[in-house]
Parts: structure tokens; C-alpha cells; sequence
């Protein structure tokens, strides 16, 4: 069975009588000063998980741009890659949509596939949310995911099952997630920063990520007690977030 058949097997025999997040009003962004960030994921970002599912777009109020599942079968499975930084922490996954049917749900997973030396290997499932009933417009949030980004290893597949209902449509899902600092290593890089030191782990990590290489080579130290000038610090911020000119 191919992986995308194995995602669809897995989605279809969610477990009965499984938790639902109830359905909330709709925000457009999260409170300022929040640590925690958010991956938009449109309806059209999706595609078909395979050939034979089709669907159509449709317009609920003034809520415009939504898909309705149109394959013959009654559900129509989209499939889509949300681009998550590696070490962050997935808090929980949203599904926006809009559900006037009491019997057909509109329903989304985020799937955990690896990413192994023989092609793509298994999927598993780290969480879902669904609309669960006639609950008009708005979104549903999956339970607590916290699941650590891997992308070197694993790809990740959010999967929305619409059902073939005129009225039920699909708008789009968000991906919340906060970043993390790695955990310490065993032994230190610098002879000035030991493992006992407080900052051990932070600065471990500020080095790994090749913003700093201290302030000395040989033999290896830090100076973690230095004064750092506006130079240095350009060469931080820089470094860190990835500043470039364009071309």
C-alpha cells in the first residue's frame, strides 16, 4: 500500500467517541506579544490526494473562496506541506471552516510521516479536528499536540477530508507552534562556559547555530563576562534571523 493510501486508511478509521475541541468565533491574529507563532494554510494550498477525488468552489454567506468535495465516493481527501522550522514545538492545529450539515463532519489531521533511506515510510497521525455537526461558520483547534519539528527525518502532511455536501465547505487550517533553544550538549564548547555555568545551554545553542565562534579559537573561549559592541551585536542579530539583501 502506498504511503498516501496508508494516510488515507489511518484518517478514515479515526477512533470513535475521540475528543472534540468546541467550535469558537473566528480571530484574524494572535495577542500581541505572544511567543507562540502561526503557518496560514489556505484552501488553495491543497491538492487532490489522488486523482479521483475532485471538488468544486463555492461561497457560504460572505465567507468566499471555500472547496466542497465533489468526488463521487462522498469524501474528498486534500493534502497540503506546512513549512514548520526545524526544533520548534507544534502546539496544535486549526481547521477553518463551514459545516450546515448535521450528518457529514469537515474534518483535518496533521500526519507525522518519515522520511527514511528507502523512500517515504509510515505516517502517523499527531492530531486531528473536526466540525462535528451543524456548527455554522468558524474553526475548530485539535487537543495539545507538542510535537518537536524534525525535517531532517520526517516530513509533515496536514489532510482535510471534505465530504461531498453543499453544506459543507473548507476554507483553510493553521499551524501554532512556539520555538525552543536545544537542549544542552554533554560536554562544553568553550573552556569558559562550563556545564554548571547558567547560561551553558543558551550559549551552546548561540554557538552550534554559527552566530557566534567566540573570542578566541585557541584555546577556546567565549568571554562570556565581555562587553559586546554595537558591531558585534549587528553580527548576532544578523546571523541569527538570516538578514539578507536581496540578489
Amino acid at each position: 500500500m502506498s504511503t498516501r493510501a496508508r494516510i488515507l486508511a489511518f484518517a478514515i478509521a479515526m477512533p470513535a467517541g475521540a475528543a472534540v475541541a468546541l467550535e469558537k468565533p473566528a480571530t484574524t491574529s494572535l495577542p500581541a506579544g505572544s511567543d507562540v507563532f502561526v503557518v496560514s494554510v489556505g484552501a488553495f494550498d491543497f491538492g487532490p490526494l489522488a486523482s479521483t477525488e475532485s471538488y468544486t468552489v463555492v461561497t457560504f454567506g460572505d465567507a468566499s473562496y471555500l472547496l466542497r468535495g465533489t468526488t463521487p465516493s462522498g469524501i474528498t481527501a486534500l493534502l497540503a506541506s506546512p513549512r514548520l522550522p526545524t526544533g520548534a514545538v507544534i502546539d496544535n492545529i486549526e481547521l477553518h471552516a463551514c459545516d450546515f450539515d448535521a450528518a457529514e463532519d469537515v474534518t483535518l489531521y496533521l500526519h507525522d510521516c518519515l522520511d527514511d533511506a528507502d523512500g517515504p515510510g509510515g505516517c502517523t497521525a499527531l492530531g486531528f479536528a473536526f466540525t462535528n455537526g451543524a456548527g455554522g461558520y468558524g474553526y475548530v483547534t485539535s487537543d495539545p499536540i507538542a510535537a518537536t519539528v524534525d525535517n531532517a527525518n520526517h516530513d509533515y502532511l496536514l489532510q482535510v477530508q471534505v465530504p461531498n455536501s453543499p453544506n459543507a465547505g473548507f476554507r483553510g487550517v493553521k499551524v501554532y507552534y512556539h520555538l525552543q533553544v536545544s537542549p544542552a550538549p554533554g560536554t562544553a564548547t568553550f573552556n569558559d562556559v562550563p556545564t554548571s555555568d547558567p547560561a551553558f545551554q543558551f550559549i551552546e545553542a548561540f554557538a552550534k547555530a554559527g552566530i557566534t565562534a567566540g573570542c578566541s579559537a585557541s584555546p577556546p573561549l567565549y568571554c562570556p563576562d565581555a562587553t559586546v559592541t554595537r558591531r558585534q551585536m549587528a553580527v548576532f542579530f544578523a546571523r541569527a534571523l538570516g538578514l539578507r539583501w536581496p540578489g
